[in-house]
Order: structure tokens, then C-alpha cells, then sequence
């Protein structure tokens, strides 16, 4: 038997008029019979002892006295033909698959053979208008069966992406703008990015303040296959950013009058340029230095101010009261009343010409 082949039946055997003989003009009774190792399509061999064996018998010689053996030889069982008709597939929503679902009548089936029409296949997984579905077949059986003119065309409709955003807090900044979380409800594995932009209603400090978010773009491998909202809205807070007042240091001579008030202040965390006038309040002054009178160092202490966007922090300043310098007594000074005179002489110590000293006398005329 030469290599030989059948189209799929259903059936393990069967007998064929395809074979060569090594003796020619020799003639064989009987009639060449095959089995195989089961009914499936594929290749069976003579030579395999297990699985897809082939199985040759039914040729004898009669009365010519000659052995019949077989040699080695194969065969195959090719998949056999079924049409549909009334094709048709369901359109759908992007689900990042090519699954399809098809419907119609299967033509040609063997048997009771379990096989059926059992879904179908989008060319790629994309969304998009009258893409290609080519229909599939399912069942034990379906190995045995090809299917002819199995294409049809359906719908893959962009599935809705729905974007929420989370705010995050920030400290007071002058500013509207800041930052938020974006989640989504993306089909796991999808390559998708989000941004857009975020702002609070106003600048001002508070909890739970509302942030809205515009301009929403979605990117990414996957951002065709949805439709998104592009503005969504959440909240946040804004927090006090921290400004220092300290007063500044102040100095005095002990003159007996009691001190009140201060030299000034010095701010420190000003935000955005924005300076003193956006405080409320008078500013004051107090600690020990009010009253204050001796010499020694006192406190001044800033108060009376406030702001809605800062925490205040007042730090102190110095006041320092000097000691009273005591002057030194000027010699007294003649008058134009007055007039020296000289006096007498003392006379000279014995044994020398010398005078030791003169002495003068303010003489009043």
C-alpha cells in the first residue's frame, strides 16, 4: 500500500484499491482493508504499535503459493468540510478580548458527531466599526471539521472609563492650584494614563475645601477603546502656613519714667509676596517691659494680631534699661570778682638762697 489518505467519515475502517505489489503481474484476491488507532483526523502509521496505528489485512493469494506481507505505510485522515449559514455576530463593548458571540447553522456534520458552532473571533481586541469575526468551532469532535466561509463582521463599541479623583492637602501657598489622585474602573492590564487639572474655589486656608478638576485627558496603548468624563470634582484641605513675629529689641537710659509700648516687629513666612496688610487685628505690646522703670533687661512681648491663612507665632524682644552715669565735680573757678595777688615770700630755708614755694591769695578789692 503506497501512502494513501481519506477525508474524515466518522469510521475506524475501511478498504482501498491503492497499493503496489512487489511481484509484478501478479494478481491477489481479496480486497485491502484498514483500521485505525480511532476515527480522528490526523496521521496513522503501520509502524506505531500504540496510539495512531494503522492496521492492514484482507488480500490473500489462494492457490499462487505466494506470503503476503505489508510494508511499512501510512495514512491520512484529512478534516473534513462544514459550511454555516445565516452567519452573524453580536456587536459589543470593548472588554480587551477578541471573543465574539456568533450564531447560525452548521451544514455537513457526520453523524451525531459533538460539534457546534461554539463563538467566534474578532481580528484584534480593539474598539471599532465592522471588524472581521471569523467563527469558531467547539464540541469533542470539532478537531475533525474545518469551517468554510466562517467570516462575518460586528462591532466593538468603546467601553465608559469613569475618572475620580483624590485631593490632596496642601499648606497655604497664596495660590489656587494643587494636586489630586486619579483612580478609574480601566480593565486590568489596560496601559492607560490620566492628568488633568486641579484647583481649589478659592486660596484661602480651610477643610474640606472643594477641588475641581478640568481638562481631563486620557493617554496610553488602551485610551482609544474608552470614553471618559473630562472634569470631575473632590475636596482637600489647605492648612495655615507658619509666620513669625518678633518683636524687636529696644533700649533706654534710666530717666525715672516708667516704659509702655514696643519698637516695632519683624515678620518671617510671608507667603507669595504678601506682607502685614493681610493681618487683622492692632498690634500690642505687653510682657515685663510694660512699666518697666529700673535698670535691667525686660521682655517685650508682641500680641493683638491675627490671620486667617497663617498660624502666628509671637516671639519675644528685649528691652534693656542702662544705669545713670554719676558726673565727675569740675574745681571751682575765680571770678572776675576776684584777683591773685602775691604774697610774701616764705623766707629761705636756712643755709640755701631757695624759697621752697610761693603762695598766691585771692584778694577781693
Amino acid at each position: 500500500m503506497t501512502a494513501a489518505g481519506k477525508t474524515y467519515d466518522g469510521q475506524t475502517s475501511g478498504t482501498t484499491s491503492s497499493y503496489t505489489l512487489s511481484a509484478p503481474n501478479v494478481s491477489l484476491s481479496g480486497t485491502l482493508s484498514y483500521t485505525t488507532g480511532s476515527k480522528n483526523a490526523g496521521s496513522y502509521s503501520t509502524a506505531n504499535t500504540t496510539g495512531n496505528t494503522l492496521t492492514l489485512s484482507g488480500l490473500y493469494s489462494d492457490q499462487q503459493g505466494y506470503d503476503i506481507s505489508y510494508v511499512p505505510t501510512t495514512l491520512s485522515i484529512y478534516k473534513a468540510a462544514l459550511t454555516v449559514s445565516n452567519l452573524a455576530a453580536s456587536n459589543k463593548v470593548y472588554d480587551s478580548s477578541t471573543t465574539a458571540a456568533v450564531s447560525g447553522t452548521l451544514n455537513g456534520r457526520i453523524g451525531s458527531d459533538a460539534v457546534t458552532l461554539g463563538g467566534g473571533s474578532f481580528s484584534d481586541k480593539n474598539a471599532g466599526n465592522g471588524k472581521t469575526v471569523t467563527a469558531n468551532l467547539t464540541g469533542n469532535d470539532a478537531g475533525n471539521y474545518t469551517l468554510q466561509s466562517a467570516a462575518t463582521s460586528a462591532d466593538i463599541t468603546q467601553a465608559a472609563l469613569t475618572i475620580t479623583a483624590t485631593g490632596v492637602n496642601k499648606t497655604y501657598d497664596g495660590t489656587t492650584a494643587t494636586s489630586v489622585t486619579f483612580s478609574d474602573n480601566r480593565i486590568a492590564g489596560d496601559i492607560l494614563n490620566v492628568s488633568g487639572t486641579a484647583a481649589f474655589n478659592d486660596k484661602n486656608a480651610g477643610n474640606g475645601k472643594a477641588v475641581n478638576i478640568s481638562s481631563i485627558l486620557l493617554s496610553g496603548d488602551a485610551a482609544a477603546n474608552y470614553t471618559y468624563n473630562t472634569a470631575a470634582t473632590t475636596s482637600a484641605d489647605i492648612t495655615q502656613a507658619a509666620l513669625n513675629i518678633t518683636a524687636n529689641n529696644a533700649s533706654k537710659a534710666y530717666n525715672g519714667q516708667t516704659y509702655s509700648g514696643g519698637n516695632g516687629v519683624t515678620y518671617a513666612g510671608f507667603i507669595n509676596g504678601e506682607d502685614s496688610s493681610v493681618l487683622t487685628g492692632t498690634l500690642a505690646y505687653g510682657g515685663t517691659s510694660q512699666g518697666a522703670a529700673t535698670p535691667g533687661n525686660y521682655t517685650i512681648t508682641p500680641a493683638g494680631l491675627s490671620a486667617n491663612n497663617y498660624t502666628l507665632t509671637f516671639v519675644n524682644g528685649t528691652l534693656t534699661i542702662t544705669s545713670p552715669t554719676t558726673p565727675s565735680t569740675p574745681p571751682p573757678r575765680l571770678t572776675n570778682q576776684s584777683r591773685l595777688r602775691c604774697g610774701d615770700c616764705l623766707r629761705p630755708a636756712p643755709g640755701t638762697n631757695h624759697r621752697p614755694f610761693q603762695f598766691f591769695r585771692a584778694i577781693r578789692r
